[in-house]
């Protein structure tokens, strides 16, 4: 492989998200531990939205609402996020 898988990740891939009162949130953990020993590898690359943030900004709770935030910033931004590329509009 010549380069790194790019992983877009939405806000439930954020470690804050796994919520201990989920009965899920064992796996949900160790499966974004896993991710992130994988993109620290260099594997692949965790990327984060500039709509992640928006989502996490949100959030009602201040403490869970850092926690999530410090979780955002550890991943990688998207490069010219959300500017379309390519898009040619044309009206009548």
């Amino acid at each position: 492989m010549t380069g790194r898988v790019k992983i877009y990740c939405e806000t439930s891939t954020l470690e804050g998200n796994a919520h201990p009162r989920h009965p899920e949130a064992k796996v949900a953990k160790t499966s974004i531990q896993a991710l992130k020993k994988t993109d620290a590898d260099g594997l692949i690359k965790l990327n984060r939205s500039l709509v992640n943030l928006r989502e996490v900004s949100n959030t009602k709770d201040a403490v869970r609402r850092a926690g999530l935030t410090a979780d955002y910033q550890e991943l990688a931004p998207i490069l010219k996020d959300e500017r379309v590329l390519g898009f040619s509009p044309q009206y009548d």
